[in-house]
Formats: structure tokens, C-alpha cells, sequence
């Protein structure tokens, strides 16, 4: 007998919210969801029956909103307190970056702090683009051992660690290679702050941030300013079809503004050990591993509504440039 539900219940593994909706419920149910599906930043399911589809529906009289998560006061407090303490005794800081923190919305911000703040600061592979690559202070892509000497140095021997929005998986971490003191860490998730072993919670990623540079103004003047630089792509020996060459004139065909896919596998690890161009995004899947990811993503990239890569530009520079199984592509 079929099971009418299986595919919703498969879902609840890979979703923030879900709801099976009815004539009585559709209206209510699929504003939850698109409303936790705004604020937590991952898929939702609904399942909607035929039937349901047919049925008459009230149009909802204003626009869905969704509203800034509060901070709890007395956790934010907390995480001040303990982080004061921290970078008060600090000489060099550095910020490590991920794609948790451009999917909640930061890259603006921490792209200003970093531009004004001396940090040393890196993302990992699933967020490289957050930061300008060639600003100053930027000190390449961190893989944990697989990362370049200068760029582990700077990130791993501060006296203080920022992390926001990170995960270290083994993908990205060249299998767990990370060497980040956990008594001299700053961590911030999207709805969890950490000072070394002190967890607090409901305290959400933007309020932890602001609350950091808050803090950090005043004692910014004592930190040391970063000397290290991102390691430029290396070029092999003249006319060889090696890794090196090949990556090297990838670096050189790279502009300003590009979107760039790197598919799993070689490409994926090759374009992150590039400096990308200012303004340049990347779009990478190496958590899950997923091969042949970049042809749909491009095709999303290209056709997005509004954006600054939609339209006639598309076809120039400001396309998408695959790199993938099939050789390399500009669109």
C-alpha cells in the first residue's frame, strides 16, 4: 500500500520546517515555513495535495515579514564579558571567515571591519569571495596542514582566533588538519556564540558581530598590523602542461566581477589556492561532494533577476567561468 506521506517525512531529515497542508491550514502553514526558511537560511518542504491546489485561498493582506531574531541580553552579556577579557591581552588577531557568514548577510560588514581593523584574515573554500583578496591583510584560503605556510601561520599563531560562520569538515580541512586553539578562540555561529570552553546561546550572528567590533574599537589600536600576503598562483617550467601552469593561466584570465563555479574534485582544490579578483564570487559545493554541481548553479547564477550578473554582461566577464570535467568554460 502507498504511503502518502514518505516523501515529507524523508524530508524532515533535510529540512528546517515542513508542513503538510490542507484546504483549512495552506495559508498559515506556508508562511511558517518560508518565514523559517528566511530566518534559518536552509530548505523547507511542503507537501500539496492536488486537491488543496483547487481548493480557494484568502490573499494575506501585507507582505510576509520576517523579524530580526532578539538577542537574549544576559547571554550577550556574557560573551562580551568573556571576549573583552580575551582580546584585551591580544597583540595579533586573526579572523577566519565562512559561508555561514555570507549566507546570514555579513559579507558587507566584516568586509568594512577588516578594511579599517588590523586582522589577518582568511576564509576556507566554501566561503572564498567573502573577503577582497586583494586587500590588505588578506592572507589567502585556510585548509588547515594543505594550507599555504604563511597563511596557517598567520591564522593559527594569533593570540586571539576569530571565527564566524565556519565548519570544518573533512573536505576543507585536508581531513581535520585544523590547528585552532580552542582557550584562545572566538567563535560565532548563526544562533551561538563561543569564548574558549564558554558557550552562550540565543544570541544571533549579527547582534555577536556588532558587539565584537564594538568591543574591539577601542584596542584596535594596539594590534599588530598583518605583514603576511596571500601566495600568488606559482608558474612551472615554460611550455609544460602541468597543475601549475594550467592554474597559473586560470589566475591570469580571472577580472573583476567574475563568477566563478569550481566543480568537485581538482578544480574545486586548483581555484583555492587563486587570489580572485576584487568583487569576484566563487561557487563551490565541497561539503557534499557534489560532482556536476556547477552546471545548474551556473545556469542559477546566469539567470538570477536584478542582479548585477543578469543581463547582457552575462556573456562577457561577467559571466560565469566553470571549471569542470569538461574543460573550461566562460559563459
Amino acid at each position: 500500500m502507498a504511503i502518502f506521506a514518505i516523501f515529507a517525512r524523508m524530508s524532515e531529515q533535510i529540512t528546517c520546517s515542513q508542513a503538510l497542508l490542507t484546504a483549512g491550514n495552506a495559508c498559515h502553514e506556508i508562511d511558517r515555513v518560508l518565514r523559517d526558511m528566511l530566518t534559518h537560511h536552509r530548505p523547507g518542504y511542503l507537501m500539496l495535495p492536488a486537491d488543496v491546489a483547487r481548493a480557494a485561498a484568502i490573499a494575506p493582506a501585507q507582505r510576509l515579514l520576517v523579524e530580526p531574531a532578539p538577542a537574549d541580553e544576559n547571554q550577550l552579556a556574557g560573551f562580551c564579558e568573556h571576549a573583552s577579557r580575551l582580546l584585551r591581552g591580544s597583540r595579533r588577531i586573526s579572523l577566519l571567515a565562512d559561508f555561514l557568514a555570507q549566507r546570514y548577510g555579513l559579507q558587507k560588514t566584516l568586509r568594512k571591519w577588516v578594511a579599517k581593523t588590523p586582522v589577518a584574515h582568511a576564509t576556507m573554500l566554501m566561503g572564498k569571495g567573502l573577503f577582497d583578496e586583494q586587500q590588505s591583510g588578506f592572507v589567502g584560503t585556510y585548509s588547515g596542514i594543505a594550507s599555504a605556510p604563511q597563511t596557517r601561520e598567520a591564522i593559527e599563531n594569533a593570540d586571539t582566533i576569530i571565527c564566524i560562520g565556519t565548519r570544518f569538515t573533512d573536505t576543507i580541512t585536508a581531513g581535520f588538519t585544523q590547528h585552532l586553539a580552542r582557550e584562545k578562540t572566538i567563535e560565532i555561529q548563526p544562533f551561538a556564540v563561543r569564548v574558549g570552553d564558554h558557550w552562550f546561546s540565543g544570541v544571533p550572528m549579527d547582534k555577536a558581530l556588532a558587539a565584537l567590533m564594538t568591543l574591539s574599537a577601542p584596542l584596535a589600536a594596539e594590534w599588530a598590523t598583518p605583514q603576511v600576503v596571500a601566495p600568488e598562483a606559482e608558474e612551472g617550467a615554460e611550455g609544460e602542461l602541468t597543475q601549475k601552469n594550467f592554474w597559473a593561466t586560470v589566475q591570469g584570465a580571472l577580472r573583476p566581477g567574475d563568477i566563478i563555479l569550481a566543480d568537485q574534485g581538482t578544480a574545486a582544490f586548483g581555484i583555492a589556492a587563486l587570489k580572485l579578483p576584487s568583487e569576484a564570487s566563487l561557487i563551490v559545493q565541497p561539503l557534499w561532494g557534489s560532482i556536476g554541481f556547477t552546471l545548474p548553479a551556473a545556469y542559477g547564477a546566469q539567470n538570477r533577476g536584478g542582479g548585477a550578473a543578469g543581463g547582457a554582461n552575462c556573456r562577457r566577464w561577467r559571466g560565469p567561468t566553470d571549471h569542470s570535467g569538461d574543460g573550461l568554460h566562460a559563459a
